[in-house]
């Protein structure tokens, strides 16, 4: 769904090839002034009617609509991260070991340093291959050591890649976070 930037509307009787003229009759009614410093319609453009959304959406993603504004976004940008969906008990565990497609399970504990460092890096991880792959994070203290065990979980953080309810992968993370989320990619383009 394209949303439209509103801020600068130009008169839907105004011919897209008279585009920059109106620019630059809407930027001498703005500044009190004339345009004789700017004879590039282009750079008119560049300076007044794409400042406005600059934040919000990069070049590349711009485009000229013929109607009623100048720049649409084109669509909706993707998350930076997406939030690791913590596991509380075997039930849900089970359920998520049902899934269809692979998933990412962190075992991790509240005390421990390296797993409280590699999380963050998870989920920006995990904005990148959303929706296709799930992120999950276990708490080793607050669920039952029945599951820990089950799942063969020794040391933390331990990242877990399971596919069609069997584990398919393991990186148990003591290295620098780039190496885990290196390790990370690979394992989930060899498994695919």
């Amino acid at each position: 769904m394209a949303l439209q930037c509103t801020q600068l509307p130009i008169p839907t009787s105004v011919r897209f090839d008279e585009t920059s003229k109106a620019v630059a009759k809407h930027r001498r009614s703005f500044y009190g002034g004339s345009s004789q410093g700017l004879k590039n319609s282009n750079s008119i453009l560049q300076a007044r009617f794409l400042h406005h959304c600059k934040r919000d959406v990069t070049r590349q993603t711009r485009q000229w609509n013929k109607r009623s504004t100048l720049c649409v976004r084109a669509k909706e940008q993707k998350p930076t991260w997406v939030e690791m969906i913590p596991i509380t008990g075997e039930a849900q565990f089970d359920e998520v070991l049902q899934s269809e497609n692979p998933v990412i399970i962190d075992w991790m504990a509240a005390w421990c340093r390296k797993c409280i460092y590699l999380k963050p890096k998870l989920e920006k991880l995990a904005a990148e291959y959303d929706p296709d792959i799930k992120f999950y994070f276990v708490d080793v203290n607050t669920v039952p050591s029945t599951l820990v065990s089950r799942a063969g979980v020794t040391k933390m953080p331990t990242i877990q890649l399971w596919k069609n309810k069997e584990k398919a992968g393991e990186i148990i993370g003591g290295d620098q976070g780039w190496l885990v989320m290196d390790k990370i990619r690979e394992m989930l383009t060899v498994k695919k």
